[in-house]
C-alpha cells in the first residue's frame, strides 16, 4: 500500500511537472508571461486535452517576426482549429485564450480613456451618448460601486470561441471609432441594472439575480434583427427582454402585477441605448 501511494506520488510530481514545462514552452513560443496562469488554468480544466498538440499546430502556422498580438490570435485560431466531434472542448479552450487577448486590450483602452472603475466607466459612456443617462440618474455612485462586486470574471470560461467573438464583435458597446470598451461581464451588469430600476428598495438583489441568470447563461438569448453599430444595445436588449418573459416562471413565481414584472415591461419603452 505504501509503495503504491510512493509510486501514484511520484506520478503526480512528473505529471505536474511535464505539464510546467509544455506552458512554459507555449509562453516562450508567444513571448508573453502573463499567458502562464490561463494556461495552467486550461490544463486544469481539460487535463485529457494536451496543449502540445495545440503548440504543434501553432508552431506549423506561425510566421516568422510577427507581433505577441499576432501570435496570440494565432494561438487562438490554431486551438479553434483543432476542435472536432470527438474533442468538442478545444473550442472553449480558444474561447479562453480569445478572451485572454480581449481583456488585454480593454486593459490598454481603459488605461488609455482613463477609466479606473466601473463608475467611472459608466460617466464617460454616458457623456459619449453610449449610454442612457438614466442609469446614473437612477443609481447612486454607491450603489454603481455595489453592483461591481457581484461581477465574477470566472464566468467568462463559459464562452466558446465562436460565442464570444460574436459577443465581442456584436453585442458590447464600441465607440465610434469602433474601440471595445466594455467587458462582457460589465455588459450583463449594464442590463441587470436596466431591469431591475423600478424593483424599490431591494433593488440591488434583484440587480444581482438578473446579473447571475445572464452570465451563467441560465437563459437563452435571441439572435437580434438589427446588426447596425448604433443600435446594438437596443436590438439586444428587445431580445434578452423577450427571453426574460418567456423564461419568466424558470427563476420566480410572479404575478404580472408585480414590481419585477412591470420592471420588464417598461424596459421596453426605453428608447436610449441602456
Amino acid at each position: 500500500m505504501v509503495a503504491l501511494m510512493q509510486l501514484r506520488a511520484t506520478f503526480f510530481i512528473e505529471r505536474r511537472a511535464e505539464m510546467r514545462k509544455i506552458r512554459e514552452a507555449l509562453v516562450a513560443e508567444i513571448g508573453d508571461d502573463n499567458l502562464l496562469p490561463v494556461l495552467a488554468s486550461i490544463q486544469s480544466s481539460y487535463e485529457h486535452y494536451d496543449l502540445t498538440r495545440l503548440e504543434a499546430k501553432y508552431i506549423a502556422m506561425q510566421k516568422p517576426d510577427s507581433t505577441i498580438d499576432a501570435r496570440l490570435e494565432l494561438l487562438t485560431k490554431s486551438a479553434a482549429e483543432l476542435t472536432t466531434q470527438e474533442e468538442p472542448n478545444w473550442e472553449k479552450i480558444a474561447g479562453r485564450l480569445l478572451y485572454y487577448t480581449f481583456s488585454r486590450e480593454l486593459k490598454k483602452t481603459e488605461e488609455n480613456y482613463g477609466l479606473t472603475s466601473f463608475y467611472e466607466k459608466l460617466r464617460y459612456l454616458t457623456s459619449e451618448g453610449l449610454y442612457g443617462k438614466y442609469i446614473l440618474d437612477s443609481y447612486s455612485k454607491k450603489e454603481i460601486e455595489e453592483a461591481f462586486e457581484f461581477i465574477d470574471d470566472e464566468r467568462n470560461n463559459l464562452y466558446t470561441y465562436a460565442g464570444l467573438d460574436l459577443l465581442i464583435s456584436r453585442y458590447l458597446i464600441h465607440n465610434r471609432s469602433h474601440v471595445v470598451l466594455e467587458s462582457p461581464q460589465e455588459m450583463y451588469l449594464g442590463i441587470a441594472l436596466h431591469l431591475a430600476l423600478k424593483e424599490g428598495e431591494d433593488r440591488m438583489t434583484w440587480v444581482r439575480k438578473f446579473y447571475d441568470i445572464m452570465s451563467l447563461q441560465k437563459v437563452t438569448m435571441a439572435t437580434p434583427t438589427s446588426q447596425m453599430q448604433e443600435s446594438h444595445i437596443i436590438s439586444f436588449q428587445a431580445a434578452l427582454l423577450i427571453q426574460y418573459l418567456i423564461h419568466l416562471t424558470e427563476f420566480t413565481a410572479v404575478y404580472p402585477s408585480s414590481p419585477m414584472f412591470q420592471s420588464l415591461a417598461v424596459a421596453w419603452e426605453c428608447t436610449l441605448v441602456r
